[in-house]
């Protein structure tokens, strides 16, 4: 065992030939250069370049930080790319530096049409993270990604009208373009919505707001197409997408309704000792709004087909939007009621739980409390 110990020791002494250094570093070189984004994605060399500084990411996580990082990728020109943050999560350490390399990359875009298009993917990535952390735990996260995800889709609404002022034909395709995917999006933040429901009411809400401004967005896009309808001879294409956006209509009245019921029907209120008590004639009164409300767009939907049946679709389209309107009222409506319930049984539990722990004392010092005992707590 000495002897070997010995001869281990013995290697420290021990020197590379130079020539040999030479060598490996010319292979390592050559395997770097084997790895660039030029025969790789560049999602693979920002790969790469995140473990390098895994051992610093405290820094890397601050807004400078993130700015240098940009400052540096638009520096590099072809062997970086700002797209190389674009696959960074909410919370990760790149996370800021890919909205900056948004921005950037938006600033630099000369043309309308191509904005358009790049707040359309932008709108789509905001989806995608709220999807992705919609089965943990980050809902105020979740809250501003909704927030932002509003503010994209109302900004790429006001540019697509801008365009249709001077553009027409130009602002019909991208409104086809925005249409579609605005059904998609709604789609998948119904299935975010849906994950969520039971875990934060405060971010299902921020989830319903974009959803209904994502709604709104595709309404005014399928007006854009309305508009430009007749001058393109389009009436099936315009006919099918009116159609769609009807069965969505119904699909959202059922939404509410739904939701109407399950928040009106837990009726809690608090007593002035905060204790929770059924007040079932105050949720009645708010249930009914709604009832009325989601009847009144469900008449909007009727008279809407009516129309559509008699290809006039621009007058259908109307008619939608006034639903849409409507609905959005009562859906408001509900989102209000379940924030003033989630309130008041956070005010109202430690003050139920010190009676039902002073009822317990009482009971255990000297026996069971009479009625007035009981009232009195």
């Amino acid at each position: 065992m000495e002897e070997i110990i010995k001869k281990l020791n013995s290697l420290k002494s021990i020197k590379p030939d130079q020539n040999w250094k030479i060598s490996q570093r010319e292979l390592l070189m050559s395997q770097i250069s084997n790895f660039s984004p030029e025969k790789n994605s560049s999602g693979n060399f920002f790969l790469y370049i995140k473990e390098a500084f895994l051992h610093d990411i405290s820094f890397l996580s601050q807004p400078v930080a993130s700015m240098a990082v940009i400052i540096f990728l638009i520096v590099g020109g072809g062997f970086f790319s700002i797209s190389a943050a674009s696959e960074a999560t909410p919370g990760s350490f790149l996370y800021t530096a890919k909205i900056v390399g948004e921005k950037t990359q938006f600033i630099f875009t000369p043309n309308s049409e191509e904005k358009v298009k790049l707040q359309v993917r932008f709108a789509q990535r905001r989806v995608e993270e709220i999807g992705g952390l919609a089965y943990g735990s980050e809902h105020q996260i979740i809250e501003k990604i909704a927030d932002s995800l509003k503010n994209e889709i109302s900004a790429m609404q006001e540019r697509l009208a801008e365009i249709e002022a001077d553009n027409p034909e130009t602002a019909l395709e991208l409104a086809k373009e925005i249409e579609s995917k605005t059904n998609i999006l709604r789609q998948q933040l119904k299935s975010s919505r849906q994950t969520i429901a039971n875990q934060s009411s405060s971010a299902e809400s921020k989830i319903n707001e974009a959803i209904r401004s994502v709604d709104k967005a595709g309404l005014s896009a399928l007006n854009t197409i309305a508009r430009s309808a007749d001058s393109n001879n389009d009436k099936n294409d315009i006919n099918n997408r009116v159609a769609a956006k009807l069965e969505t209509a119904k699909e959202k009245i059922s939404e509410v309704q739904s939701d109407a019921d399950k928040v009106f029907s837990a009726g809690l209120g608090r007593s002035e000792n905060g204790i929770q008590i059924y007040d079932q004639s105050k949720n009645d009164d708010k249930k009914q709004v709604v009832e009325n409300k989601t009847n009144e767009a469900s008449m909007a939907i009727t008279e809407a087909e009516e129309l559509l049946k008699n290809d006039d679709y621009k007058a259908a389209i109307e008619k939608i939007n006034e639903s849409q309107v409507i609905l959005d009222e009562a859906s408001e409506k509900v989102d209000e009621s379940k924030k003033e319930a989630d309130e008041n049984i956070g005010t109202s539990t430690p003050q139920v739980k010190g009676a039902i722990e002073q009822a317990d004392e009482t009971t255990s010092e000297g026996g069971a409390i009479n009625t007035e005992e009981a009232e009195a707590l």
